[in-house]
């Protein structure tokens, strides 16, 4: 099997930032125009006894978002100053992807070597420099820029296995290389630049998901899901080590859906950064929230067809911390 596709986008980014006191027609507005094609391709062989290679190719983007290029600078801490940069480009990505599936009528087995590269990385970073206020007086300041080019070179193992005809588990395994090239900017900052730089860096990484989902009668499903992924490198440091685990009940009665989640069960969701800068180093840990139910009852209108193969099928979590290319 083949199959090809190339999509043109055409955009335009508009942005105005205004100091205290100033109006529309005080700062001219920054445009800027762009064009890019998004090809993508996918080659399949199909064997004897269920086997089959699977050949993939793609082209991403990721745009900033408004806070991210509001110049703004945000004070309400004079000891962490937040601004943005109107100067950011999106963020592009390129992966190709070689997959062996092998399936049996309970199981199945993906074992998949790939290459992804980002380009222009949209990336949090954070640097000493004088106070508008007072020029001896150095202060914090976070922002985006794009820096640094990654490359990502791993394989990840994607097992499915149904048992006693009620109990479907399945783990993903992804082990990886990443290296960021060392970078320079110069961040808009006080009407001129500040320049910063970043050093280059390699890591292997690795990370693991694990989805158990039981049926019961009554149309009652129950899953839970544990995640853990290991130290990873950012632009001007790294992220530390994480994990959490969530569980759901659903239960369907015609086209009525009711499903009840636990998120976060041992409140152990948390990001760690250590970065790295122009003289200092700084630790930063945030949490998400912590341990969260959510209870959510959906009515499907006509009709829908059930993909009894899709790997992918599981409870409805709301969005918070599903999996996203990036």
């Amino acid at each position: 099997t083949f199959s090809a596709g190339l999509r043109g986008e055409l955009w335009q980014t508009r942005t105005r930032s205004l100091k205290y006191g100033e109006n529309d027609a005080d700062v001219p507005s920054f445009r800027k125009n762009d064009f890019a094609l998004f090809p993508s391709a996918s080659v399949g062989w199909v064997f004897r006894d269920n086997n089959e290679l699977k050949l993939n190719y793609s082209r991403r983007i990721r745009r900033p978002f408004g806070p991210q290029l509001n110049t703004f600078e945000n004070i309400s801490d004079p000891s962490e100053v937040h601004l943005g940069n109107p100067l950011i480009l999106p963020e592009y990505s390129n992966a190709v992807e070689l997959s062996y599936i092998k399936k049996w009528d309970s199981h199945m087995l993906s074992l998949s070597g790939y290459l992804r590269s980002n380009t222009d990385m949209i990336s949090h970073i954070s640097f000493l420099a004088p106070m508008a206020s007072d020029n001896d007086v150095n202060t914090m300041y976070y922002g985006h820029a794009n820096v640094g080019n990654m490359l990502n070179t791993g394989i990840e193992i994607i097992s499915r296995n149904t048992l006693l005809r009620q109990l479907t588990m399945t783990t993903t395994v992804n082990l990886y290389n990443s290296h960021l090239k060392a970078w320079d900017t110069a961040y808009p900052l006080h009407d001129s630049f500040y320049q910063i730089h970043g050093d280059k860096q390699d890591r292997f990484t690795w990370d693991i998901r694990c989805m158990a989902s039981l049926r019961l009668p009554w149309d009652i499903t129950i899953q839970a899901t544990g995640r853990y992924s290991s130290r990873r490198i950012t632009a001007q440091g790294t992220l530390e080590e994480d994990w959490d685990v969530e569980a759901g009940i659903r239960k369907t009665a015609g086209a009525w859906g009711i499903s009840l989640v636990c998120k976060d069960i041992f409140n152990s969701k948390e990001t760690y950064n250590i970065l790295y800068g122009n003289g200092y180093t700084q630790a930063i840990r945030k949490w998400s929230g912590g341990r969260a139910l959510r209870l959510s009852v959906t009515y499907t209108f006509g009709k829908t067809r059930k993909h009894g193969n899709d790997r992918h099928n599981h409870i409805d979590t709301g969005g918070y911390d599903e999996e996203h290319s990036h």
